[in-house]
């Protein structure tokens, strides 16, 4: 598969006719991004009938974990080499 086949993606067509309004017409419906992402970072929840809000998804909190996981361990490993850990090193 070449490199240019493997980055294209699929556009989504808006058809603007559907909002039966004069403005969304005129407005050019175009990504302003070369380059989309399959990744979806957001969600819209619906939380009753009156009220949707956007919610992160896992793929936009995994780097979060990541950082704070390998943070925690740095630091556990500096109470165990430092000898000080749980007072064990008095």
């Amino acid at each position: 598969m070449s490199d240019e086949k493997k980055f294209t993606f699929k556009r989504k067509e808006i058809n603007p006719s559907v909002f039966n309004d004069h403005i969304a017409e005129q407005i050019d419906w175009t990504s302003n991004s070369n380059f989309e992402s399959e990744i979806r970072t957001k969600k819209l929840i619906k939380v009753n009938i009156n009220r949707v809000e956007f919610r992160s998804t896992f793929n936009s909190k995994l780097p979060l974990f990541f950082f704070l996981f390998f943070g925690l361990v740095l630091v556990f490993m500096g109470f165990l080499t430092s000898g000080k850990f749980f007072l064990m090193g008095q």
